[in-house]
């Protein structure tokens, strides 16, 4: 029997040639898993892919939101604790030394001394109100004054954003005080 020759009791053609272009059937449907060994059973289905997404999804925001809260608490300390030394409250540091209207643009200007009672550098915000005769306050204003040495003394003066037409009060309602 040669190569090419079928064994006894098959008929001729059965079997591909062993030499020349082999030629394949096509597979028909999606590719076939081979079963499982015997005595294993295939894993279950878990969720959708889209339901692993979701909740993956959910549980990094909340972890990133929880974590955004962590780091603006930990801020909110540190500001709180530097701005508030015991000994010497940046409110204390600020006082208005003269308090005026401009005649010709009828804007309110507080002049205001800074002396720096803490033992650090530091850069001060500082809000003024400017406040009618009659106590209605007509106009505010702001200025930030940086790097001002522990001790030392800065004048600088705060502009009301309004008109004002009116003899006014000049009152500091604000001052933070940050280490630079």
């Amino acid at each position: 029997m040669t190569p090419s020759e079928p064994p006894e009791g098959e008929p001729p053609g059965s079997r591909p040639p062993t030499s020349g272009p082999h030629w394949e059937r096509p597979q028909q449907g999606p590719p076939q898993e081979p079963p499982p060994p015997g005595g294993w059973a295939r894993p279950p289905a878990g969720p959708p892919p889209g339901k692993q997404r979701s909740r993956a999804c959910f549980w990094g925001c909340v972890g990133a939101l929880a974590f955004a809260v962590a780091i603006a608490v930990i801020l909110v300390v540190v500001i709180v604790v530097v701005n508030n030394e015991t000994d010497h409250p940046p409110a204390d540091d600020v006082k208005v030394t003269a308090c005026t209207v401009n005649s010709a643009t009828q804007q309110a200007t507080a002049r205001v001394e800074i002396h720096n009672h803490s033992s650090k550098a530091s850069t001060y915000a500082i809000t003024v109100e400017f406040v009618a005769a009659s106590g209605t306050r007509v106009s505010e204003g702001g200025t930030v004054s940086s790097t001002v040495a522990p001790g030392q003394t800065v004048r600088t003066e705060v502009g009301g954003v309004d008109r004002v037409t009116q003899k006014v009060t000049c009152k500091v309602t604000d001052v933070t005080r940050v280490a630079s």
